[in-house]
């Protein structure tokens, strides 16, 4: 019973180590919801919990660094 909780310690600390590390600070930077423009986009964002890039319509207002136009971008600015 202590072994699998001693595996399970080290697992949640070597899987919340790999999601911390990030390629690029502004990866790291929050998803923005922006309010509604004129136009809108298929966006990506990255998210370090999940070590994903995920799709999300961008309005083409507001928003932060951490906004790509292309998922193949995002993974290889940001993907771990």
């Amino acid at each position: 019973m202590i072994l699998v909780f001693i595996v399970g310690i080290i697992f949640a600390w070597v899987w919340s180590g790999a999601a911390l590390r990030l390629k690029n600070p502004i990866c790291g930077l929050p998803a923005t919801s922006s309010r509604f423009c004129h136009y809108t986009f298929d966006s990506f964002t990255y998210d370090p919990k999940t070590n994903e890039c995920e799709m999300f319509v961008y309005s083409g207002c507001g928003g932060n660094e951490n906004l790509w136009g292309q998922k193949e971008l995002c993974e290889m600015k940001c993907k771990v």
